[in-house]
């Protein structure tokens, strides 16, 4: 993988702690292991605090169970703690944080989530280096630790969709796709209000709304006949085959792989400008792209304007996207 070979690392050296998501990643990183926190976002709701404790005890066994090697590799900023937890018991270990999430976002303007930044910030301050696949993090990263190592990469994508991508050959069903991961948590951000008003919107009450992504379960949309729940969606790819169009209308967002990876399915994206993918999707259309993340007015005539499109401008902004994807995002 180009980021191990800008830091001059092999992969048999350098341990891949993952979430166990949906991109296979085995042949850039051996070994691996997978940490997927069943207390990340469910667990006790009454006292939230436990989680939190529940957490750290989970992350403090994992660490005993890892074995030694000079390199940890953690996805995501979830992984915080089990990277102290390594660096307490293998001193001389190297962390290196992928930071391809909103791990820096204050989620609400309260002292509270003022004080979890700074501590997130404290943490990450003892890792070795930092990895992003996202503009907006990278930039503010180094703003807040100018001396330490940054890289920033693309993500391997599904190159087997991609090696059978053919010209779309299907019609437009009026399927909108929203993914969102722990929306009680990280709503706000990702957008979940406007999701709502795309659902309420009389302009597309023809359409038809799925929602995925884990915790989106505990949403309560039974009085949205025109909205399907499909949960936490191990394999991303079964939810595109669900959708002709895909939004992201979050506020704060890194670089949403999803936005890209879609184009390999035949789905066309639109997301807001506090998306990181806002910039390359605007340079394929401007119909993927909305100014004003609020303007529910603009979100409803891009997606009226895509479904409206004429098969043979259809395709050339799909071809258009999975070009983008065979030269920025496969090696």
């Amino acid at each position: 993988m180009p980021v191990l070979r800008a830091m001059n690392l092999s992969p048999n050296e350098c341990s891949y702690i993952h979430r166990g998501r949906n991109r296979d990643l085995s042949k850039y990183f051996l070994p691996q292991c997978c940490a997927d926190y069943t207390y990340d976002y469910r667990g006790i709701k009454r006292f939230r605090i436990l989680n939190s404790i529940l957490g750290l005890i989970k992350a403090l066994i994992f660490s005993l169970e890892v074995d030694n090697h000079k390199y940890y590799l953690l996805e995501g900023g979830m992984f915080i703690w089990i990277g102290i937890f390594l660096k307490l018991f293998n001193p001389r270990s190297q962390i290196i944080m992928n930071i391809a999430d909103p791990t820096l976002a204050v989620y609400r303007t309260t002292l509270i989530s003022r004080f979890k930044r700074f501590v997130k910030l404290k943490l990450i301050s003892r890792f070795s280096m930092i990895v992003t696949n996202s503009p907006i993090i990278e930039d503010e990263v180094k703003s807040i630790f100018p001396t330490k190592r940054i890289y920033r990469y693309y993500l391997p994508l599904f190159e087997e969709e991609i090696k059978k991508f053919s010209d779309c050959k299907r019609e437009f069903k009026k399927n909108i796709l929203f993914l969102i991961t722990r929306p009680k948590e990280t709503g706000l951000t990702k957008g979940l209000d406007i999701f709502y008003e795309m659902v309420k919107h009389p302009d597309l009450a023809g359409f038809n709304f799925i929602v995925g992504g884990a915790g989106t379960e505990l949403l309560d949309l039974s009085g949205h006949k025109n909205v399907q729940v499909h949960g936490h969606i191990y394999d991303v790819s079964e939810a595109f085959k669900l959708a002709d169009i895909l939004v992201v209308p979050s506020f704060y967002d890194a670089y949403p792989s999803v936005s890209i990876e879609c184009f390999a399915f035949g789905v066309l994206p639109i997301v807001s400008a506090g998306s990181g993918s806002w910039a390359d999707l605007k340079k394929i259309s401007d119909l993927l792209v909305v100014d004003d993340t609020h303007n529910i007015h603009e979100w409803t005539t891009k997606i009226k304007s895509i479904t409206a499109l004429d098969h043979s401008t259809y395709c050339k902004i799909l071809n258009l996207g999975v070009g983008f994807i065979n030269q920025k995002f496969r090696y």
